[in-house]
């Protein structure tokens, strides 16, 4: 994908007057072509289907790094302003504050920048009609130097890169002492300070045993071979992080989601028009539950819950049976049941009851199985009579007839 890189003017009452400056790369992030000057408005003809980097003026970025513990990113947030306020001359509350990756010891860089300055950039790039995916601070685009520093010096100002997430911005004439101080702290210690100088101004007396070394590489080509694409440190973070990049990365699952929510409404109707369906047969069926309630119980006059009230009357019915007529179907029922489960090798292929009556037809290993069946019934007062035993092969097949009074010989 092709990059439109961007360089900002700086944040000043006149800046709509002031030109910018950009150059394009190929999909390699290498230069295809030269340097150019103008409008934001003519920049972003050329934004156009291309991934836009911008970069903010040094002068008006100042790096830190902090360590602060904190359980969250939120949490994190909202300490760094405190953590800096002795560190800097303005109300916190009048600076944005932008966080890097975390370094390790709970360090992180922090870039720091007026509220002002970001309203100003955010608000002329939008009347441009240009959507930056990251703002960058300039001396972070400028390149790292694995055994030194990067200088970049144009007329009036100086732009000194130290570090992976360090650099600061000098006016010329305290440049010398503002690299004496960064000798002083600074862990990495330099061999080399690589001065791109694009000014008539002398380079400046580099520190300790620093060699220097002359370029003559263009602002913009600089910054295009030391800016991390990838992995940039943006400055738009929190209020000024650009809803508008979230809408387009969700645009190319809209039609996705319309599909999802279409067949999701179809499923809804679907299972309704079923709800309907199984509910229009319930009430069938209860009517007809309460047709036969009536024809088997003619005097019934209100039927409120037929499945109840038949349950009702059968227990009735047992119950009078029970105690009126001891050759009805229960006992006889009852016994048999009774006498089969105390075999354990015996099973029941099948049961009929007529003319008062109880007929069995079980299978078991053994003919005593059969006699235990028979004597248990007979020991209730009952009447139990083995009929048609098979015993060929390993099962003995028979069945037993149960009925009310002994059979008399």
């Amino acid at each position: 994908m092709e990059t439109l890189l961007l360089r900002l003017p700086p944040a000043t009452p006149d800046a709509p007057s002031h030109s910018a400056q950009w150059i394009l790369l190929d999909s390699h992030n290498v230069p295809s072509g030269d340097t150019a000057t103008g409008t934001l408005s003519e920049a972003a003809a050329l934004a156009s289907q291309r991934r836009l980097i911008a970069l903010a003026p040094a002068e008006q970025v100042t790096l830190f790094q902090v360590q602060i513990r904190a359980r969250n990113r939120q949490q994190l947030q909202r300490a760094v302003p405190y953590a800096l306020e002795d560190e800097l001359a303005e109300d916190v509350e009048t600076l944005h504050f932008a966080l890097g990756p975390v370094l390790g010891e709970d360090r992180y860089p922090v870039a720091v920048v007026a509220r002002a300055h970001m309203e100003q950039w955010t608000t002329l790039l939008r009347e441009a009609g240009l959507r930056p995916r990251a703002l960058v601070p300039e001396m972070l685009a400028l390149p790292r130097e694995d055994d030194g520093w990067t200088l970049l010096q144009e007329p009036g100002r100086s732009v000194v890169r130290l570090d992976t997430w360090e650099g600061f911005y000098a006016d010329p004439e305290l440049l010398p002492t503002l690299l004496e101080l960064a000798w002083e702290r600074i862990e990495r210690r330099p061999r080399i300070l690589r001065c791109h100088c694009c000014s008539e101004a002398p380079a400046p007396e580099p520190p300790g045993q620093v060699v220097m070394e002359r370029e003559s590489t263009c602002p913009m080509t600089l910054f295009a071979g030391g800016i991390d694409l990838q992995h940039p440190f943006d400055l738009l973070q929190g209020e000024f992080r650009p809803r508008a990049g979230t809408v387009k990365w969700l645009r190319p699952w809209l039609a996705a989601g319309v599909l999802l929510a279409v067949w999701v409404l179809a499923e809804m109707l679907l299972a309704w028009s079923e709800v309907r369906t199984y509910r229009a047969q319930v009430a069938t069926l209860r009517t007809r539950i309460e047709q036969v309630y009536k024809q088997t119980f003619p005097g019934t006059r209100r039927v409120v819950n037929a499945r109840v009230q038949m349950e009702q009357k059968l227990k009735e019915l047992r119950r009078a049976a029970g105690s009126q007529d001891t050759g009805g179907l229960l006992p006889l029922l009852a016994a048999g049941a009774e006498a089969v489960a105390r075999e354990k090798t015996v099973e029941v292929a099948g049961v009929s009851y007529r003319q008062g009556k109880v007929e069995l037809r079980i299978e078991g290993k053994d003919l005593q199985s059969l006699e235990r069946i028979k004597q248990f019934v007979e020991d209730k007062g009952l009447a139990a009579e083995i009929q048609s035993a098979d015993t060929s092969g390993q099962k003995v097949s028979a069945r037993i007839v149960i009925r009310a009074e002994r059979k008399k010989s």
